[in-house]
């Protein structure tokens, strides 16, 4: 037994059908109101939650069902019945299907004519599935990124560790690129006093004999 799937509309198949549910109308009407909605009053609408979201997309095309059909006919009718569209929308949002379907008064053989075709949602998952999944493409390596060049340096030039008492008990190594000259000794033992004191406040070194006089 075929599955009793729905009959959707497009937008426009959907204005159609509610122009033709809406023929001949005895209701008095507002003469504001417009009689027949358009696509742009559809559109509004559905955006005011009056009318519900499409039911269905097939790519960028919006499909409606018969709710919607009934949804955008009972409107225009409450309206025409002198209601705001404050009180439509608050009517509406309280009713159940077949409430609806008593304000709407749709024709059933015009809530059934054929629109758009469903697609069964078994054909759906073949058509996704349709085709097979191919092998899986070759991992591309990424090129190995270059080594950073590194600018060349010149060998530094050639140090001397060199030796210098600087007081009894204390000796002072410094690597030095050339000999030290005899002022470079009288400088460097001239400002040892401070960290001679030091060592000896805090019994590094003994305090004995007297400090190397400067040269």
């Amino acid at each position: 037994m075929a599955a009793n799937h729905p009959t959707l509309w497009t937008i426009q198949e959907l204005e159609a059908l509610a122009h033709r549910a809406l023929e001949g109308a005895a209701e008095p009407g507002d003469a504001r109101v417009r009689d027949r909605p358009d696509l742009r009053t559809i559109r509004y609408y559905t955006t005011l939650g009056l009318v519900d979201r499409p039911s269905e997309m097939r790519g960028r095309t919006a499909l409606y069902s018969e709710r919607h059909l009934r949804q955008l006919v009972a409107i225009k009718r409450l309206q025409r019945a002198g209601h705001s569209l404050a009180d439509v929308q608050t009517r509406l949002a309280a009713i159940d299907d077949r409430a609806l379907a008593r304000i709407a008064r749709v024709p059933v053989e015009l809530a059934r004519e054929g629109g758009v075709p469903p697609v069964p949602q078994a054909a759906r998952a073949r058509r996704f599935w349709a085709e097979p999944p191919g092998e899986p493409p070759a991992p591309v390596e990424a090129a190995p990124a270059p080594l950073p060049t590194l600018a060349r340096e010149s060998a530094p030039p050639s140090v001397t560790l060199q030796s210098l008492d600087l007081a009894p008990g204390m000796t002072l190594l410094i690597a030095s690129r050339s000999p030290l000259a005899d002022d470079d000794v009288a400088a460097l033992r001239g400002a040892s006093a401070p960290l001679f004191s030091v060592a000896v406040t805090r019994g590094l070194v003994e305090a004995r004999g007297e400090r190397i006089p400067d040269e």
